[in-house]
């Protein structure tokens, strides 16, 4: 734009505030007054006070939903690069948690749950021994179940029931019975508190990482 346009430009839009401010304040106002009318069924008029409040509008809108992020499946091999990586974008502790994949073998177990140590699973099963239970054994390797003691495998339901049953007359309390499920190792990592930079971030890392999805999941989904 030219000197001479700018300032043409300019020169318009003075002229056009001018010309709104002289007719809407200098210009007298047309017609009659309100005043001059008398009102129109005043009888009839009732103060606002007494009108009825109006109703409270009713909310569709759902509930907020938090969601959350979802990385996976990584194998053993590369799940501690994966956190490592993770690490590095510095989240707070609280915001990431991992699942293990399983799948169901088709049969099922009588078993102790894991316990907090290789110690406490050794000393649970002497317990065991002690009433008279020869069957039975630690589990070492099995991430999701480290520390658990398996007493007895079955094709059915039913007949680990039985053996549930068997055990409890004999004293053990502790036992209980579920289908038996075949560590894939591999591991889903959730990321809670996610903001567009940790999405962006995770996204990028997925890159680095082939045969692995990143998807949005409800935090609330099991």
């Amino acid at each position: 734009m030219t000197t001479t346009l700018r300032w043409l430009f300019i020169l318009l839009l003075l002229a056009n505030g001018l010309f709104f401010a002289y007719g809407r304040f200098a210009l007298p106002p047309s017609g009659e007054p309100l005043s001059f009318h008398p009102a129109l069924n005043s009888d009839k008029l009732k103060p606002l006070g007494d009108l009825p409040a109006p109703a409270p509008a009713l909310s569709n809108a759902a509930p907020a939903t938090s969601l959350c992020l979802e990385w996976g499946a990584l194998g053993d091999d590369k799940l501690p690069a994966a956190r490592q990586a993770l690490d590095n974008l510095r989240l707070p502790p609280s915001a990431m948690t991992l699942r293990r994949l399983e799948e169901n073998t088709g049969n099922y177990w009588v078993y102790i749950p894991p316990l907090r140590s290789a110690e406490d699973a050794q000393k649970k099963l002497g317990e065991v021994r002690a009433l008279g239970i020869e069957e039975g054994y630690i589990l070492q390797g099995n991430a999701s179940w480290k520390n658990a003691i398996s007493l007895g495998v079955f094709s059915t339901e039913e007949g680990a029931k039985r053996q549930l049953a068997t055990l409890q007359s004999k004293g053990v309390r502790s036992a209980v019975v579920g289908a038996r499920k075949h560590d894939t190792g591999q591991t889903i990592i959730r990321i809670r508190q996610v903001d567009d930079k940790t999405m962006a971030e995770v996204v990028r890392l997925k890159l680095r990482f082939p045969n692995t999805t990143v998807k949005a999941v409800d935090c609330a989904q099991p």
